[in-house]
């Protein structure tokens, strides 16, 4: 049972695999679970299917019919060594079974149809080939049909789940339940704790604080009168006179004549400097100063300034 009231997350295929070697107790000594009430406990959670490994004498009557209500199976371990096959087995099992899944929870009115829905049901091999229902959670299959979509009408309260059981092509199957509230006036709040027990109002609301529902309170205590200032337009608001507000023109002499907007200056895009193209023409032989004047150039060129041109007569 500890196993079964862990908090199981939605929407996902449940197994606990029991493996021993005797029978357990029923009802068990301590807690007074019996065989029946984990089998419900585990058919309520969405269920959980109980698996069983044998390692001696586990399999009793009570035991068996746990696992077969709750669609799975008991095998037997003569070693060890097969314990975890054997797990991966029930897993695998599992896995190949249909997806069942109902749609819910639901709240309705005794006497109101209900529209429940399994459309998120589907086969894991081939296909769906039937839905059925079990319509008050005691295990037994009320009702079958080809359609995951069913309407049901419950004649007196109710609280509990519901149950559905899908078989796909190959025979195989997978149960789902949900929780349902049928009660007398359509929400879920228990009519001792209901402040309007005969009228539905999910919300409990009761504006004057008296312990009766808005819903049902003859005088709920809303206001009856607007608040000063508050109007509601085109009822009893001023008419509006449509005409655009005008800004008024400051008076310089009052000293209050706002600060004209500084426009910062365009950024001007710089100017592109010169581009300095040296001349590819051979220096002439200038006798015995030609080489320092090719260095003149060189350096000139090499730390960016400007080309020198020397223009030098040279007279022999």
């Amino acid at each position: 049972m500890q196993a079964v009231n862990m908090k199981w997350r939605n929407g996902v295929k449940k197994i606990v695999v029991v493996i021993g070697d005797a029978p357990p107790r029923d009802p068990e000594p301590g807690t007074g679970y019996t065989a029946a009430s984990v089998a419900k406990a585990a058919y309520e959670v969405d269920p959980v299917s109980v698996y069983g490994i044998d390692t001696g004498h586990l399999s009793s009557t009570e035991f068996r019919t746990l696992v077969t209500s709750s669609s799975g199976t008991t095998a037997n371990a003569s070693s060890p060594d097969q314990v975890s096959d054997l797990v991966n087995n029930a897993i695998n099992s599992e896995l190949n079974k249909p997806f069942a899944w109902i749609q819910g929870p639901y709240v309705a009115k005794v006497g109101d149809s209900v529209d429940i829905d399994a459309a998120a049901s589907h086969a894991v091999s081939g296909s769906l080939t039937s839905y059925e229902w079990d319509f008050n959670g005691d295990g037994v299959y009320d009702e079958t049909a080809n359609s995951p979509r069913i309407t049901h009408t419950f004649t007196e309260e109710f609280s509990g789940v519901i149950g559905l059981r899908v078989t796909q092509s190959d025979g195989q199957a997978a149960v789902a339940t949900t929780q349902v509230d049928i009660t007398d006036d359509g929400d879920s709040t228990p009519r001792d704790q209901d402040n309007c027990p005969d009228v539905y109002n999910w919300g409990q609301s009761d504006f004057d604080n008296d312990g009766v529902g808005d819903e049902c309170d003859p005088d709920p205590g809303f206001p009856t009168e607007d608040k000063p200032g508050v109007c509601v337009v085109g009822e009893n608001c001023p008419p509006d006179s449509g005409a655009p507000s005008v800004q008024p023109t400051p008076d310089p002499s009052s000293g209050s004549v706002p600060t004209p907007a500084v426009v910062p200056e365009p950024t001007k895009a710089p100017t592109a400097a010169p581009t300095t193209t040296a001349s590819r023409r051979s220096l002439s032989n200038t006798g015995p100063r030609a080489g320092r004047l090719t260095t003149l150039a060189v350096i000139g060129m090499l730390t960016g300034a400007a080309v020198l041109h020397y223009r030098r007569r040279v007279i022999s």
